[in-house]
């Protein structure tokens, strides 16, 4: 049971708890693991140079300065109403974000890819724009149902926005004022989940999910409902014996352009002891030892980029800044798998 604050009106919001859920119940065709490597998820493999799959063009007529274009072949996947995931719902998911808000996170993504095309069932090409040159291009083009949302009204589209069918390891069971119920999808491309239902409750406070953690009545309060100095947190509440500090150092962290001094939580090789640090980052490109290490990007628009740790519930992975959980008897470690 998981406690979070404040409930969203639909997944999709720009909203942490919203952002929680729909990494219960979405999947991406590529993301970026702990160690700031791109991942295939839904896509069979991530598209480079060394295997063929991206390629630099310089003598398109359309591109003077030159395009990236990136091959991607799907897994076979299915939604978790049953039915096939196909290029054809990349494309489509491309055209809605073309079609959303200027400022939006879809939008800018969807700003730097000129046109998707679809070679087979499986199969399809990303041309990015002209001059586009953008380490995280494999991550620009996701999926929609199309079969779901292309002939949907506006009525449909908004029931869809608040229990979506995807193709994340759990689906929307039930969504109550309050809660929310997730229940495994056992078709899930990447392996059935370890958990066969997922209890998210939302409070109006930090203060609320925190005493309701301490009570027993949730089981995970992970970040937004702590968030700010995590070394004062697990000095108040992480003592090992009714909590535990649920966290996994990662080997970079993206932040925004500009300057900003984080504190960072280092587990040293015993679970019990931890090695505290402070670091600045600035906007001039300097890069720290690993294992925090950080890159500058442009302004991402409207999204609260920070620091991020990462736990995982059975096999859905969720970025969090920190989780604590009820300590369970005997217990001296805390484990987390991806």
């Amino acid at each position: 049971m998981v406690g979070l604050v404040g409930e969203p009106r639909t997944v999709f919001e720009d909203d942490p708890s919203a952002r929680f859920v729909a990494a219960a119940v979405t999947e991406t065709l590529v993301r970026r693991d702990e160690h700031d490597e791109l991942v295939p998820r839904l896509a069979e493999s991530v598209p480079t140079i060394e295997n063929g799959g991206l390629r630099v063009v310089t003598d398109d007529a359309a591109a003077s300065d030159g395009r990236l274009v990136a091959t991607f072949r799907l897994r076979e996947a299915r939604w978790q109403d049953g039915q096939p995931i196909t290029a054809s719902d990349v494309r489509f998911a491309w055209e809605q974000d073309e079609l959303a808000p200027a400022g939006t996170i879809v939008r800018w993504m969807a700003d730097r890819i000129a046109s998707v095309e679809v070679l087979s069932a499986r199969d399809f090409r990303v041309l990015y724009r002209n001059g586009e040159r953008w380490d995280d291009y494999a991550l620009a083009p996701r999926v929609l149902p199309s079969h779901r949302l292309a002939q949907a009204t506006a009525a449909q589209r908004a029931a869809y926005a608040r229990e979506p069918v995807h193709a994340g390891p759990f689906a929307i069971a039930a969504w109550l004022p309050g809660s929310i119920t997730l229940s495994a999808f056992k078709d899930y491309v990447l392996g059935p989940p370890k958990l066969g239902r997922l209890e998210i409750h939302f409070f109006s406070t930090r203060a609320a999910a925190l005493q309701a953690l301490l009570k027993g009545d949730i089981d995970v309060a992970p970040w937004p409902v702590l968030e700010a100095d995590l070394a004062k947190t697990l000095d108040r509440f992480a003592d090992g014996t009714r909590l535990l500090a649920h966290y996994v150092p990662t080997e970079a962290m993206t932040v925004p352009s500009g300057s900003a001094t984080l504190s960072c939580e280092k587990p040293s090789s015993s679970p019990s002891t931890a090695n505290r640090s402070s670091m600045t980052f600035s906007s001039d490109g300097r890069v720290y030892p690993r294992p925090f290490s950080f890159r500058p990007i442009g302004r991402p628009p409207r999204r609260p980029w920070r620091a991020r740790l990462r736990i995982a519930i059975g096999r859905a992975p969720c970025w969090l800044t920190l989780a604590l959980s009820k300590a369970s008897s005997g217990s001296s470690s805390v484990r987390t798998s991806a």
